[in-house]
This record gives structure tokens, C-alpha cells and sequence, in this order.
């Protein structure tokens, strides 16, 4: 009987170096709201919440990824936002919500669920304006980035 295909036919460096665009991507990126300052980001366009899950599991195996996160969020009007948001109740996270058009759920009805869960939240309606706050304030405390909830988001982060 023979062997199905799969991974066994890929060379370990090449498992190693494999990535997919916009899921759990990690850079360092330079900030200028401090001399030498790196904030480590992960841009993973999770938009169920299993996946947020899973993400948010993995990370925290990391140490850098044990400190305070502050999050770029936008959901799609489809997406189950109060399932997205309770995940992110159980980790150390605040929320900068934002919007990539019009399939984007309000960014305030999205504060307006967070709020009802305890997440601490702010509403930035250019998701820019609302990556480079979120910058800014990791710079400041030495928190993580996530940008997450939206592929349409991640990429226009990635694009930037």
C-alpha cells in the first residue's frame, strides 16, 4: 500500500521557512516614537474564533508574546464579533477598532460588545491611524501588536 502524499515529501528547512501571507506573521518593526525601539507584531487575519484560539494559544508559548497585547481589530458584519471578543477576554489584551469598508461591522458596535465583556477598547476609524497608535502605545509599555479579526485589514497593514 503506498504512502499518501504530504508533508514527508518536504525538506525540513523548507517546512521551517513555509508561511502564508497574513497568518501568523511575525516581523519587528522599527518605530519612530523611539530611538532603536522594535515592536514585535503579528499580523494573523483570524476571523472566527477558533482560529483567534488557536492563535492566542500559540503565541503565548513565546515570552515576548506574554506581555500586554494591544490589538488592531476589524470584523466583518458576517463574522461572530462576541465570540472573536470573549476569546480575547481570557489574555491581557486592549483593542483599537477599526474598519476596512463596507462589509466591516461598526467599529462602535464593536466597542459596544467589548465593553459589555470587559475588554478595554477605543475606536479608530482609519485602520492606519489606528496600526500607528497602536504602535505608539507598545512603544510606551512594552506591549505586542496583533492585527487580526480581518484579512481585508491585514492587508492593508502589510500594504503599508
Amino acid at each position: 500500500m503506498s504512502e499518501p502524499l504530504g508533508e514527508q515529501l518536504l525538506d525540513p528547512s523548507t517546512i521551517a521557512t513555509a508561511r502564508l501571507p497574513g497568518r501568523l506573521e511575525k516581523i519587528a518593526v522599527n518605530t519612530s516614537h523611539s530611538d532603536n525601539a522594535k515592536v514585535n507584531v503579528v499580523l494573523d487575519g483570524a476571523h472566527v474564533p477558533f482560529n483567534l484560539a488557536a492563535v492566542l494559544s500559540d503565541l503565548s508559548q513565546e515570552e515576548k508574546y506574554r506581555a500586554p497585547c494591544i490589538a488592531v481589530m476589524s470584523i466583518a458584519d458576517d463574522k461572530d464579533a462576541a465570540g472573536l471578543l470573549s476569546t480575547m477576554t481570557r489574555h491581557d489584551i486592549s483593542i483599537i477598532f477599526t474598519t476596512v469598508g463596507a462589509r466591516s461591522r461598526s467599529p462602535e458596535q464593536l466597542k459596544t460588545i467589548a465593553d459589555t465583556l470587559g475588554l478595554r477598547s477605543i475606536v479608530m476609524l482609519d485602520p492606519l491611524e489606528a496600526y500607528q497608535e497602536a504602535l505608539a502605545g507598545a512603544t510606551e509599555s512594552g506591549a505586542w501588536v496583533l492585527v487580526t479579526g480581518s484579512l481585508y485589514l491585514v492587508g492593508i497593514i502589510r500594504a503599508a
